[in-house]
């Protein structure tokens, strides 16, 4: 499959319209986070929050192959693309009515971590994108995830009448309603609003609640002292959780949400190290122990990538001058 989108990813540049952020060359979630403070200072300050139900278990599989097999225009490839799009688990004949429901149907979705994936999902989502841009709308999407950008509410209103129309008349999805509690919603910029796993609010971008409690969550199981006792594998897993993390907000205003996280990470394997002995009940380790646990602080990353930064400018400036 890798061969296959290698061969074929230069014919669906076109579709890559500059609303869209995901799976394209150069672009990051920084650069749509960029575009949308962008079209607030502007005075696009009304946001339709979007979000699709259920994208990548819901794409038409016939309706994208028809697509996608006129584009490429190379029918030897057609089985070969069948093949990527279906989600095999198995003998489902020796399944129950309700283990088969668990599983979405064979003949929708796009299975996600896929090779081709991202180029599909674009690809399909080009419509929405084009449709939306034509009538003069500021589009903010990343895969299913989007903003419209508004300079009033009815005009936020007229942007939600046009994604759920095309969306569902064009593609057969279903955009979440505008009701309480919707994952859809209408909202000043001021109020603040959720997007890409980052609260906008006040100028100001930070990690959304939800973004802070799995890592919360996750951070948690990962230390918890009951699954067995791997001091090594417990670190190295630790340690690739807190970089992970800190490389994806670091550039967002997070110092207060990095330190509340580290004094969470410091207690957490304090906590898995008292239950195994390795040091006495009601102490925790201190940022030194830490250190040479090699166990990275969240606000360190941060602080050691702001130096960076401020190194890498400085060089700039001074390569200009000479």
């Amino acid at each position: 499959m890798k061969a296959i989108q290698l061969l074929i990813a230069h014919k669906f540049w076109k579709y890559d319209l500059p609303c869209s952020f995901s799976y394209i060359r150069r672009l990051s979630t920084a650069d749509a986070v960029r575009r949308v403070q962008e079209l607030a200072r502007n005075g696009k300050i009304w946001v339709l929050e979007g979000d699709i139900a259920k994208f990548f278990d819901t794409v038409d599989q016939i309706l994208l192959m028809n697509r996608f097999l006129h584009e490429i225009r190379v029918p030897s490839l057609e089985n070969l693309i069948s093949r990527a799009l279906q989600l095999e688990i198995g003998n489902l004949d020796a399944f129950s009515p309700f283990e088969k429901d668990m599983f979405p149907r064979a003949d929708s979705g796009i299975p996600q971590g896929g090779v081709l994936s991202p180029l599909l999902a674009n690809f399909y989502l080009y419509p929405f994108d084009r449709a939306m841009t034509d009538a003069g709308f500021s589009v903010v999407r990343y895969a299913d995830d989007f903003v419209v950008m508004c300079e009033s509410e009815q005009r936020a209103r007229d942007a939600y009448s046009l994604a759920e129309r095309v969306l569902q008349a064009d593609l057969r999805l279903t955009l979440h309603p505008l009701t309480e509690g919707s994952k859809t919603r209408i909202t000043p910029y001021s109020k603040g609003f959720t997007f890409l796993g980052l609260h906008f609010q006040g100028g100001l971008v930070r990690p959304s609640s939800k973004a802070i409690n799995r890592f919360r969550e996750s951070i948690s199981t990962a230390a918890d002292a009951r699954q067995g006792f791997n001091l090594l594998a417990t670190l190295s897993k630790l340690k690739h959780m807190i970089d992970g993390w800190a490389n994806a907000y670091r550039s967002y205003d997070c110092s207060d949400e990095f330190k509340t996280l580290d004094q969470h990470i410091r207690q957490a394997l304090s906590q898995y190290c008292q239950y195994h002995g390795l040091m006495i009940k009601g102490h925790l380790l201190s940022g030194k122990q830490m250190q040479l646990l090699g166990i990275p602080s969240l606000e360190s990353i941060r602080e050691r990538r702001s130096n960076q930064q401020d190194n890498d400018a400085r060089h700039k400036t001074y390569a200009r001058v000479a």
